[in-house]
């Protein structure tokens, strides 16, 4: 983690106008051709889920304007990595909320987080480890049971807990799967959204 000297950032102004705002906060959504993805999970018989979210999850990490944070005590921060916490659906119409570490790669994220995830399908939540006072962290959730362009994402407040939210739904019978990104526009334009869009379309097309 570096510490963001405010008098040097060059993305101070940007920071200023919009710390202005009652909410930062903005959204965009997406529409991804994911079925490449689709059938090389399905052929290696690996979770789609879990493949799908980490494209979400290395795409923010290339990104240095979605590693940047306001901490508690109006520090700016960039983190050298972000996690990634997540509902897990359960069998009762419950979720169980967990967090995954990021991976330089999809084998490695795959090997840390499938355990974590089948402990807490299992109703064992010693795995869950949930840290709500961090902020290095993306939150991520998927909708399976339908598809949607537009939503609006729960905050405990607009000026803290910086960190993006992302949802995406029901992939439709072309492989296509909308997904919705609030972000924080204080550290993050349109620009480095898009950086975020083109990572996730070449990551999905490898």
């Amino acid at each position: 983690m570096k510490i963001i000297d405010k008098n040097t950032w060059i993305h101070a102004h940007s920071f200023d106008f919009f710390d202005s705002f009652a909410c930062p906060l903005a959204d965009f959504g997406f529409d991804f051709n994911s079925k490449h993805l689709y059938d090389w999970c399905q052929k290696k018989k690996t979770s789609f889920f879990l493949a799908f979210l980490y494209g979400i999850l290395d795409s923010i990490n290339k990104v240095p304007a979605f590693r940047q944070r306001l901490l508690d005590n109006s520090q700016i921060v960039e983190y050298d990595q972000i996690a990634v916490m997540t509902p897990v659906p359960l069998n009762d119409d419950e979720c169980g909320l967990v967090l995954l570490e990021y991976a330089p790669t999809l084998s490695e994220f795959l090997k840390q987080s499938l355990p974590i995830i089948n402990a807490v399908k299992a109703k064992d939540f010693s795995k869950c480890r949930i840290d709500t006072n961090r902020q290095d962290i993306i939150i991520a959730s998927c909708l399976p049971w339908f598809s949607f362009t537009s939503m609006t994402h729960a905050k405990k407040s607009y000026s803290s807990n910086t960190y993006p939210a992302l949802s995406w739904g029901k992939m439709d019978e072309h492989g296509h799967i909308n997904l919705v990104i609030q972000f924080d526009h204080r550290f993050i334009d349109g620009i480095h959204v898009g950086k975020f869009y083109q990572n996730m379309v070449e990551y999905l097309n490898k």
